[in-house]
């Protein structure tokens, strides 16, 4: 009775056992321990996974064997052979189902061992991955494709991960900062990005990270001696579990636009000056031309009226005060004509061979008499006689310009030294005051159209010396310094090559320099 009830149990449980093992997506099978283990019990759900009967598997010699891809047997077999070494192992090949195709098998064997540890049985699994290996290949392709994608952009393409290393980066990036991308890969992130970019860049990537939200920004990364710009995006990359553990950034190089858009600044800053500079000329003609004007017609109508009554000499005073009034007119127009020139880079420069020394002199000499300043300007030079080759006009220009300011914004009485130095292929020019000087929120105004100092306003002037001094001096292919304290003088310094070179034309005439 009770064998009846064990046999009657024994038989529910294989019932059941049966049952768990047809839904199970794992095969169960035993085999005997001679090589290569022919099978000695396999679960019905075989016929699920592979559609083979177990029978067929279990009266058929070498079924595994014979069934195994070709390309994989002798995988299958070493791993058998090793089986017996290790008493355990777990390996992938691809099987012929019953229906003509391979799937792709996971299988798992293990020698069964009695209690002095002699191996009795095998014991082993098998189960279908067709489907995860076709996954896998999916996602293998797909990484293929997006590194492929990532590889041809003529963007930068790095991903950065929690700890702020650098988990990728593409050619394109690593080729931009000429730096290999092995060198690169693993390393902070400081690798890919300079310090001045790098505090910034952290903040939002940080930040992407905590929130998971894309962030854009522009910087530039300095590449030898330039800059490049780049607009860049950062978005998180998340685990299964959708935690953010990196950050993906596509930079594109947007140098051209920022270039583009300064330049459009530029632009607008230089249209705006340039609408101030037409204000400021209106204002200076109404303002310059208004007296002569006005000197003009009241001596003609009192000509027209009463010079019938005057005396020559009375009448002699009004035609002269008309022509100063004319020769001031003349002069501003002169001014603005200059200046004009200046403002549209019309003007060109013409040199001849010309004695400097002398030259300079001779400047001096016209200054002194015209501004009544006989011994005021103390000239020094270094040597006796020089032979260069410069534009007469445009030294007289700048030189005279510069003097004259020197001796109208000093007392009367307050010398002006001017040094001549030359050497080195080039003279250098220090023209010193002892003058009210320039206020330091002038200097950055300093060769603007029509710009007179704050300090100057009972000093004649036009606000175009200056301006035409810069002008005369780059076009002889110089260059010009003002150094200035108000209430303790100015100095400028100029230099000039001696040998200036005709527009279009290298010069080959030879300088000469006579010791004293």
């Amino acid at each position: 009775m009770e064998d009846q009830e064990r046999e009657k149990k024994f038989q529910v449980l294989q019932i059941q056992l049966n049952h768990i093992l047809m839904i199970s997506p794992v095969v169960i099978y035993t085999a005997s321990l001679e090589y290569p283990y022919p099978p000695t019990f396999v679960s019905d759900n075989l016929v699920i996974q592979t559609g083979y009967e177990p029978r067929e598997c279990i009266e058929e010699p070498n079924f595994w064997l014979n069934r195994t891809h070709p390309d994989d047997l002798a995988y299958v077999l070493l791993e058998n052979e090793r089986l017996a070494e290790v008493g355990k192992v777990t390996y992938e090949y691809r099987l012929r189902h019953k229906d003509g195709t391979y799937h792709w098998i996971s299988e798992g064997s293990m020698l069964v061992k009695d209690d002095q540890g002699r191996p009795v049985e095998l014991f082993g699994y098998i189960q279908d991955i067709t489907r995860w290996r076709e996954a896998d290949e999916t996602i293998r392709r797909n990484e293929e494709r997006y590194r492929a994608l990532a590889e041809a952009a003529h963007d930068f393409i790095f991903v950065i991960n929690r700890d702020d290393k650098v988990e990728y980066v593409n050619n394109y990036a690593a080729n931009a900062i000429h730096v290999p991308v092995d060198e690169i890969i693993g390393k902070p992130r400081s690798k890919l990005f300079p310090a001045e970019v790098s505090i910034g860049q952290y903040k939002a990537i940080q930040q992407v990270l905590d929130t998971g939200d894309p962030h854009y920004n522009e910087n530039y990364i300095p590449v030898g001696k330039q800059k490049i710009w780049l607009g860049t995006w950062l978005v998180p990359m998340r685990d299964k579990e959708g935690k953010n553990i990196s950050v993906m950034g596509v930079s594109r190089d947007i140098t051209d636009r920022i270039t583009a858009e300064e330049e459009l600044q530029t632009a607008l800053r230089q249209e705006k000056e340039l609408g101030e500079l037409r204000s400021r000329i209106v204002s200076t003609i109404s303002h310059e031309f208004g007296t002569p004007l006005t000197t003009i017609l009241s001596s003609a109508e009192l000509l027209e009226h009463y010079g019938h009554q005057w005396t020559d000499a009375r009448k002699q005073e009004h035609y002269h005060r008309i022509q100063e009034a004319v020769k001031r007119m003349d002069t501003m127009i002169n001014r603005l004509v200059e200046i004009q020139r200046v403002s549209l880079k019309k003007d060109i420069s013409n040199p001849s061979p010309i004695e400097l020394i002398g030259y300079c002199q001779e400047i001096i000499e016209e200054i002194e008499i015209a501004s009544q300043s006989k011994g005021r300007i103390r000239f020094s030079i270094n040597i006796a006689q020089v032979a260069a080759h410069m534009d007469k006009r445009l030294l007289r220009e700048a030189l005279g310009n510069l003097i004259s300011n020197a001796l109208k914004f000093s007392p009367p009485a307050a010398p002006v030294t001017i040094d001549l130095v030359c050497e080195a292929g080039q003279v250098s020019f220090t023209i010193r005051d002892e003058g009210i000087g320039i206020p330091e929120r002038d200097l950055p105004r300093l060769y603007e159209p029509f710009h007179r100092g704050s300090n100057v306003q009972s000093v004649n002037g036009k606000g175009l010396g200056l301006t035409i001094v810069k002008n005369s001096v780059e076009l002889m292919g110089g260059r010009i310094q003002v150094s200035s304290t108000e209430g303790a003088g100015t100095t400028v310094n100029l230099w000039l090559p001696l040998i200036q070179e005709d527009p279009g034309e290298n010069s080959t005439f030879e300088d000469g320099m006579v010791s004293p």
